[in-house]
C-alpha cells in the first residue's frame, strides 16, 4: 500500500537545507516549514488503519491488565505453600508424587545397605520389613497418581 504522506525521515531530508555557514557556526540548518507542515497528519483526518491499530493496542492493554490482575489474585489465593505444591486440583497429585519418589528412594537405600552389609545381622529383618513398607507406600502413591491423572476427578 503506497502512502502519500512523508515519513519523519523524509521530512527532515527534504525540508532541511544545510549550508556551509550554518554547519561552521553551530547554528541549526534552515528548515522548509511548508514541507514539514505538509507532512503532518492531523488527528481529525480519517485513517482507518491507525484507528484499527489503536483499538487493537487498547484491547491488548486491557487483556494484559486483566491477566495481570487474575495472576495476582491466584498468587494471593495459593500463598507460598500453594505455590510450591500447586492449587487444589494439583496438590494431591504433587504430594503423592513426592511420597512415591521419597519412599522409592528410601527403599533403594535400605536394599543397598542390606546387600553391602552396612546393616548388622540382627537388624536385617527389621530393615527388610521397613523396605517392604516403603515399597508398599510407593506403589500406593503411584496407583493414586496414575489413577488420578486418567481423567477421573
Amino acid at each position: 500500500m503506497a502512502d502519500d504522506r512523508q515519513g519523519i525521515g523524509d521530512i527532515g531530508a527534504g525540508a532541511a537545507e544545510s549550508s556551509a555557514d550554518a554547519a561552521d557556526s553551530g547554528r541549526p540548518p534552515v528548515v522548509n516549514r511548508a514541507a514539514v507542515k505538509a507532512g503532518i497528519v492531523s488527528a481529525g483526518q480519517d485513517d482507518p488503519e491507525l484507528e484499527r491499530e489503536r483499538r487493537s493496542a487498547k484491547d491488548l492493554q486491557q487483556l494484559l491488565a486483566s491477566h495481570t490482575h487474575d495472576q495476582k489474585m491466584r498468587d494471593k489465593e495459593l500463598g507460598w505453600l500453594g505455590g510450591l505444591i500447586g492449587g487444589e486440583r494439583n496438590a494431591p497429585l504433587t504430594v503423592a508424587a513426592v511420597a512415591f519418589v521419597a519412599s522409592l528412594t528410601v527403599f533403594c537405600v535400605i536394599q543397598v545397605m542390606v546387600v553391602l552389609g552396612y546393616v548388622a545381622e540382627p537388624r536385617v529383618a527389621a530393615a527388610v520389613s521397613a523396605a517392604d513398607k516403603c515399597l508398599a507406600l510407593a506403589t500406593l502413591a503411584l496407583g493414586y497418581v496414575c489413577g488420578k491423572s486418567g481423567g477421573s476427578s
